[in-house]
């Protein structure tokens, strides 16, 4: 037992070593021999430990770090697109329009439009009392926070999404967004279940 704990808190080494190594290259090639070269073991294995720890396989890590620092560019600077496209790996404003649509829902001119600024990936750190088991990933400890009341406008879903169509509502929730008024200048995104323990049935939530 004590031999596999070491070695999953190698494996959290592992993974911090490989996030350290995409942050580090977010504007460059990052290539699978690279990051094997960097922690000494082989693309398959790398790529299972990487998966099981953050939840996320290598590659979609690294689009969601890129597309979430395009995001930053889009929103604190006036670079052009183009510009923005090509220093994160893409070979044209096209390609990048249709990775940013697919992860923010929205184009990257009209985020920019909107004054919108929110990370789909923020940057990972593991720590060795987060591991659980290989399986079960890692332990996400919640902060409580409390703020004052206020209101909220947005969309309402009803039921136990089988189709899973939930993440949709940020998609749609986007496209509606110039309708809202007097919007708060926080910009602050929420997705938030009403529903109480005692109501819910059927695995139905609002």
């Amino acid at each position: 037992m004590v031999k596999n704990t070491v070695l999953k808190e190698d494996y959290v080494d592992c993974v911090n070593s490989v996030i350290d190594y995409i942050e580090e290259s977010l504007s460059a090639q990052v290539a699978l021999s690279d990051l094997c070269a960097e922690t000494f073991y082989s693309p398959v294995h790398l790529q299972r430990i990487f998966l099981h720890t953050v939840g996320e396989t290598i590659r979609q890590y690294l689009k969601g770090r890129r597309l979430s620092e395009a995001a930053d560019r889009l929103a604190t600077t006036s670079m052009p697109i183009l510009e923005i496209a090509l220093q994160f790996g893409y070979d044209s404003q096209e390609s990048f329009t249709r990775a940013f649509r697919s992860k923010y829902f929205i184009t990257p001119g009209k985020y920019r439009r909107l004054g919108l600024h929110f990370a789909v990936t923020q940057k990972k750190r593991l720590h060795r009392r987060d591991i659980l088991s290989l399986e079960g990933g890692i332990r996400m400890e919640p902060k409580i926070v409390y703020k004052e009341a206020f209101k909220v406008v947005g969309l309402k879903y009803w039921g136990n999404d089988p189709a899973n169509n939930c993440p949709k509502f940020w998609r749609d929730f986007m496209e509606r967004y110039s309708e809202i008024e007097n919007v708060m200048p926080s910009q602050e995104h929420y997705g938030i279940m009403c529903t109480g323990e005692e109501n819910f049935v059927d695995g139905k939530f609002d």
